[in-house]
């Protein structure tokens, strides 16, 4: 066996190690495992008997994580590591949310890829509007709200020196970019934009960081309904790559009227180079659009400058991103 061929094989060994760890530990994140763990340290026998399943078998799924560096294991019991306490305290679940569960619900949808190439169906998921409970409706925008707080608060700090008083965010989910933008402009209003089953999380997150006297909530389709004029500032912020260039050409074309002489639209996405070769973060994602049925694209900075480019806005500022390195954030200016 040649060197290459011995290097891929082992390649192809870590990448099945890798997807059974992440089954393993996930799947204690599902039973409750770590929640539990936070309340005190416990037996395998304790954790069982709360989870209802088998303290042989779930022992052997313990052992791993302990091994991986995510439990500690002392005697019979199994404690959390005291540095990540505050992922699993109930009280911080405001802003960890349902990080761990989205992690989950991302592995699950990439097991069944082979299904989804070979029938052409997608996933029905949230995240592309599909035929989904309530529950899980909620779940996802609470997932990603909890997700980009860090983001959005970076993306905010490139507005300070903006004169702002009206603002509006287009396709804002739980309105996490929105809200970290008034709060860096005290005497801004907001305009918050999407469907309207979103409407109902998107004000109770607005409720708690203190900003829901200063936003009007539009619920809807923003590619057909009116959304104003005089706005300072339109944030897209992960929208672009749900839709295919011409839609965005469109959509972006229609929101440069809604736009006060001077002002700016922002751009928040996902990196890809124009050969489509990386970052990974970005290819991972634009495979995940594929299983959920979504019509977009992970683009290129050049992708997105032909986008703006026949509505006309001046190019200002292309910013990379500390909190999300694969990530870029466009300014532009009317």
């Amino acid at each position: 066996m040649s060197i290459q061929v011995e290097r891929t094989r082992q390649r192809f060994e870590n990448l099945v190690e890798q997807l059974e760890d992440s089954a393993a530990i996930l799947t204690l994140v599902d039973l409750g495992v770590f929640d539990l763990l936070f309340k005190k340290a416990q037996s395998a026998e304790a954790l069982a008997q709360a989870t209802q399943t088998d303290s042989f078998r779930l022992s052997r799924f313990l052992n791993l994580a302990s091994a991986l560096g995510f439990m500690a294991k002392n005697g019979d019991e199994y404690a959390l590591l005291d540095g990540d306490r505050d992922l699993f305290d109930p009280e911080q679940s405001y802003r960890h949310g349902n990080r761990l569960q989205g992690l989950k619900k991302r592995l699950t949808t990439f097991l069944a890829a082979d299904e989804i190439l070979r029938t052409g169906v997608p996933l029905e998921v949230a995240g592309s509007g599909g035929d989904v409970s309530e529950a899980d409706r909620r779940g996802f925008l609470s997932y990603l709200h909890h997700a980009s707080l860090d983001v959005a608060a970076e993306v905010a700090s490139w507005t300070q020196y903006f004169s702002l008083s009206r603002v509006m965010d287009v396709g804002s989910g739980a309105g996490t970019y929105l809200w970290e933008v008034l709060k860096a402009h005290p005497q801004a209003q907001g305009q918050w934009v999407d469907r309207k089953n979103a409407i109902g999380l998107a004000q109770e997150v607005a409720t708690a960081e203190g900003v829901v006297d200063r936003v009007n909530f539009l619920g809807g389709d923003f590619f057909e309904d009116p959304l104003g004029e005089g706005y300072d500032l339109i944030i897209l912020s992960n929208l672009v790559h749900c839709f295919d260039m011409q839609a965005n050409q469109r959509l972006i074309s229609q929101l440069s009227h809604s736009l006060s002489p001077g002002g700016r639209m922002l751009i928040k996405d996902f990196e890809v180079d124009d050969a489509r070769t990386g970052p990974l973060k970005s290819l991972r994602f634009g495979i995940m659009m594929t299983l959920v049925g979504n019509d977009g694209d992970t683009y290129s900075q050049n992708d997105v400058l032909e986008m703006v480019r026949p509505a006309g806005l001046a190019h200002e500022i292309t910013l990379g991103m500390r909190t999300s390195p694969h990530s870029y954030g466009m300014i532009f200016k009317k």
